[in-house]
């Protein structure tokens, strides 16, 4: 990664590679446009979004080589993330809940706090008049509360 270029140097090959690269080779250009290092190049393959077919360019000892070859985008399973911010309003007395991908959480209530509206994603529940552990339930715009159990 530190070859400051132009180009990229093959310097490795998987084992059982039997493609049309050698080590030593010498990539220049991909898809018409110059390869200036092995940064640039990375950033230009993360951005590939799905497998397609590409050109490079090599220079192999005093040849140069037109490669046909495919950019190959290996699939990944979509990473699902949840997130919960709470806040609790003293001036109004609220507990307020913002969350994304969520539909269930417990959450605890202290002595302190009651009584509190409990608003979560602009949904609320009438004042929870006792602290404690509250299983919340969101569906379909109804927001359910109850003892964790």
């Amino acid at each position: 990664m530190s070859d400051p270029g132009p180009g990229v140097t093959v310097a490795f090959l998987p084992e059982k590679y039997n493609g049309p690269l050698k080590v030593g080779d010498h990539l220049e250009a991909l898809d018409g446009k110059p390869i200036e290092n092995a940064r640039q190049l990375m950033q230009v393959l993360e951005k590939t979004e799905a497998t397609r077919s590409a050109v490079v360019m090599v220079v192999r000892g005093k040849d140069r080589l037109r490669i046909e070859t495919r950019i190959v985008v290996p699939h990944r399973e979509p990473v699902l993330t949840a997130r919960v911010k709470a806040q609790f309003v003293p001036d109004d007395r609220q507990i307020l809940l913002i969350s994304r991908s969520v539909t269930e959480m417990r959450v605890t209530i202290p002595p302190e706090w009651i009584p509190a509206g409990l608003v979560w994603n602009g949904l609320t529940l009438e004042n929870v008049k006792t602290a404690g552990c509250y299983a919340l339930k969101l569906e379909k715009e109804l927001l359910h509360a109850g003892p964790c159990q």
